[in-house]
């Protein structure tokens, strides 16, 4: 997923994060190992949107119910700059299921499943036009918004 004209492939292990992109320079697919800091935990989901061109929120979850994201951007010479894997706060419950989605070019959501049957939703986005930090609103219920 990467939208407009490029394809990334993300892959994870229980312990690592694979990205695949094609580099239209080169004309050749490249995997890259992402920087990613678990502290012991396995990864069992992840999730992504593409909110601008040649940039991808990515979203990881851990064993432990916690989520974890990161911004992907695609730098000149087939360069990937990642930002910091940030902690979001969890939904209510324990997460177990990831997805994100997108609405228009700088805005998305992350839903998350959790132990109790409920899912969870919220609001993502980028400040493009103002410092193109991620923002993301409260979790709520899915039916409740």
């Amino acid at each position: 997923m990467w939208a407009r004209t490029d394809s990334v492939l993300l892959a994870a292990t229980a312990d690592s994060l694979q990205c695949r992109f094609w580099w239209a320079g080169t004309r050749e697919f490249r995997w890259r190992d992402l920087p990613l800091n678990t502290a012991g935990r396995s990864i069992t989901d992840i999730a992504c949107t593409s909110l601008a061109a040649k940039r991808v929120e990515v979203f990881v979850l851990c064993d432990d119910g916690s989520i974890w994201q990161s911004s992907l951007r695609l730098a000149q010479e087939g360069t990937i700059d990642w930002s910091t894997w940030a902690r979001l706060p969890p939904p209510p419950g324990h997460a177990t299921a990831i997805a994100a989605c997108q609405f228009d070019r700088r805005d998305g959501a992350i839903i998350a499943a959790t132990s109790d049957g409920e899912i969870h939703f919220a609001e993502h986005g980028i400040e493009v036009l103002k410092t193109g930090l991620s923002r993301r609103s409260q979790w709520s219920l899915v039916g409740d918004a």
